[in-house]
């Protein structure tokens, strides 16, 4: 039995959606019932980002960027192209650099988030102890001190990152709560002259090279 190759196309859009081969009517020889949106002239070739559509009885290649980002120029903005078509008048493929505000406002945050996990690392005292790190932590030892002392008492028992006990004289607790704050305050110094770099700044890639190390 003979076959025709048909080229199917969308019914909105026109977009071609491939070939088909159709049989020869069996009751009716020379007769090819082809598929409805379809045609026997083949489509184009087309290259990367491009889609053959059909329409007034012709194929044309038109550009496709459907399900790619594209960024308002203007105001950084994304959205999802949805059309087949060219990119609008005002919007890329690649987002527009951004301002020296903007890249201020991005670095800072970025610094926030290093300075957060940098200020909470543990702190391992001359015996080999690990206790947890922070201001917070810092206050919590150094007020459990202060309390046994006001009680009269000339020992402390204070728990390490592992949860185990360590009783240690008012002495000792009170230089472990020093040595956590020292740490802490060191990474907020550091922390600090970060923050007035970045606004000091005077260019984007300025910015961008204030990282934390």
């Amino acid at each position: 039995m003979n076959t025709q190759i048909f080229y199917l196309f969308d019914a909105v859009t026109g977009e071609f959606k491939g070939p088909c081969e159709v049989e020869e009517s069996p009751l009716d020889p020379g007769v090819f019932n082809n598929p409805t949106y379809s045609t026997q002239i083949a489509p184009p070739a087309v290259a990367v980002n491009e889609i053959a559509v059909y329409a007034s009885g012709t194929w044309s290649a038109q550009l496709d960027y459907r399900g790619q980002t594209i960024y308002n120029q203007s105001t950084g903005a994304s959205e999802e192209v949805v059309a087949i078509g060219v990119i609008p008048v005002g919007y890329a493929l690649t987002a527009p650099p951004p301002t020296l505000a903007q890249a201020q406002a991005s670095q800072l945050a970025i610094i926030v988030d290093a300075f957060a996990t940098a200020s909470v690392v543990n702190v391992t005292d001359s015996n080999g102890v690990i206790w947890s790190g922070g201001m917070s932590s810092a206050v919590s030892i150094y007020g459990a001190v202060q309390l046994s002392s006001a009680g009269g008492a000339a020992s402390v028992t204070l728990f390490d990152t592992s949860n185990l006990p360590h009783t240690l004289t008012t002495t000792q607790g009170t230089a472990v709560a020093a040595a956590i704050g020292s740490a802490y305050q060191t990474v907020f110094a550091k922390y600090q002259g970060y923050k007035v770099a970045i606004a000091a700044a005077k260019t984007v890639a300025a910015v961008q090279e204030i990282v934390w190390e």
